[in-house]
């Protein structure tokens, strides 16, 4: 659908206590490469350790990966946040 998601998952919300509810003051469903930059820019600095978390309220039952995707030009996201860039950064588990 997106390269870096849609907000809350999926266009319709999920049902009470199941998770796939938006977030970020957007709507359900909007792509994350058209959501606007977060205030605070994070920086990641080559070979460091970084602590990070998530949380699901629901029976995901599958796997995950973190992925980075390095973009030059935060108002050209669209265009260079692609899956191809994201495959490229896989994020080592410690």
């Amino acid at each position: 659908e997106d390269s870096c998601g849609l907000n809350g998952g999926w266009y319709k919300a999920g049902r009470v206590g199941t998770g796939g509810n938006a977030s970020f003051s957007q709507s359900q469903g909007t792509k994350g490469t058209t959501m606007p930059p977060l205030l605070k820019q994070t920086t990641w600095v080559a070979g460091s350790s970084v602590e990070v978390a998530f949380g699901l309220t629901a029976n995901h039952g599958g796997g995950y990966q973190y992925r980075l995707c390095r973009v030059k030009d935060p108002t050209s996201i669209k265009e260079e946040a692609t899956e191809e860039c994201f495959q490229k950064l896989p994020v080592e588990f410690v």
